[in-house]
């Protein structure tokens, strides 16, 4: 868990953070806006997403002639190859439609999007907030120290009052009838950051687990 913020006040971040990016890729076009609206403002505001942007250094990014290049009548979007880069690009360019509607029209015709709003927006949505979104997504749930909002509601227990993986030891113990499916929770737990103790992988002279 980051040190500097409370576990309460990232949970209720990573919370807000699903609920309007889920919100801006799913409701209704008509409401596109709205809903823009609240995800630009929720990431401009945010602490926790303030230190994921402050790790960010984006000096040699010129997203102004990004952004023109991307609104022009070539459909081809082209990234630089640094991550770091490549977030930031989608970031303002997401500001930037905020701030145009017509932003979205600009970049949805020359990729195929008729002359309607909502085909501009399903192209918006598919090639800028999709993919901005999973990987800030990831970004905030590691700087949390957490693993993804998504895999922890699986669980359906609150995110503050589950520990971050540092915080336990899981021991699974079981049957050797029940092997094949005690095998499952352990790379479930794995796939979601904890380091879960099995006999078979951590017991001197045992075989390693397999698939």
């Amino acid at each position: 868990m980051n040190p500097t913020l409370p576990k309460e006040s990232v949970s209720r971040s990573l919370k807000a953070f699903k609920s309007r990016r889920d919100a801006l890729l799913h409701e209704d076009s008509n409401i596109f806006s709205h809903h823009l609206d609240r995800f630009v403002q929720f990431l401009n505001n945010d602490e926790l997403v303030q230190q994921v942007l402050n790790q960010i250094d984006a000096s040699s990014v010129n997203h102004e002639q990004w952004i023109r290049a991307a609104l022009g009548y070539d459909s081809k979007l082209s990234f630089p190859d640094n991550s770091d880069e490549e977030l930031i690009l989608r970031f303002e360019f997401i500001k930037s439609a905020q701030q145009d509607d017509n932003i979205l029209f600009q970049f949805g015709f020359p990729r195929g999007a008729r002359n309607k709003k909502d085909d501009c927006v399903d192209v918006f949505r598919s090639l800028i907030i999709r993919p901005f979104a999973e990987e800030f997504g990831d970004r905030l749930a590691s700087i949390a120290n957490l693993a993804s909002p998504e895999a922890r509601e699986l669980q359906a227990v609150p995110l503050v009052k589950i520990p971050s993986p540092n915080e336990v030891r899981i021991f699974l113990s079981h049957k050797t009838i029940d092997k094949p499916i005690v095998y499952r929770y352990f790379y479930a737990l794995k796939a979601i950051g904890f380091d879960p103790w099995l006999d078979e992988s951590d017991m001197p002279g045992h075989w390693s687990v397999r698939r």
